[in-house]
């Protein structure tokens, strides 16, 4: 439940998510074209429900939460390497959110911190290229776990999150 996932080179990575309560940091990393999975180097931190995004074939990891903790960190996993980096973290805890990438920018929307009271009408965006994040208007209403999309323009779609 909850795992990072992306596509690079034609393989999709699943990265991290809960079993039986418990944060994961494994990386699976399955084939279509042999219809195969293997395994890569586990994610530094375990947590799920973060938001993940590729810009020049890496893959980024970001935020998230475990049993109990949220997260701000942000982890680039490189396919190529097999191996991890620690980026600038993400500006809030937080969790359920969405990650798109536009023209090499990430884009985090949304999301849910209890903390802060519940779904976030935030929206972020971090250039890898410098490793800064910045934050941006705010939604008009808060998500978190919202279908998104780039149709030539940034698109969030429903989205929410069965709070306590």
């Amino acid at each position: 439940m909850g795992a990072f996932t992306a596509a690079v080179g034609g393989k999709v990575y699943v990265i991290g998510g809960m079993n039986n309560n418990a944060a994961l940091s494994v990386n699976e990393i399955y084939n279509p074209a042999t219809n195969t999975w293997s395994t890569g180097a586990p994610m530094p931190t375990a947590r799920w429900l973060g938001g993940t995004a590729v810009v020049n074939n890496i893959v980024y990891c970001i935020a998230g939460s475990s049993t109990n903790a949220a997260f701000t960190n942000v982890e680039a996993y490189d396919p190529s390497t097999n191996t991890w980096s620690t980026k600038a973290p993400f500006p809030t805890f937080n969790n359920s959110v969405y990650a798109v990438t536009v023209n090499n920018i990430i884009y985090m929307v949304g999301g849910f911190n209890a903390a802060a009271g519940g779904r976030l009408k935030t929206l972020d965006s971090c250039n890898p290229a410098t490793d800064t994040w910045t934050m941006l208007p705010s939604l008009a209403v808060g998500k978190s776990q919202s279908a998104l999309g780039v149709f030539g323009q940034m698109i969030v779609a429903g989205g929410g999150l069965l709070e306590n």
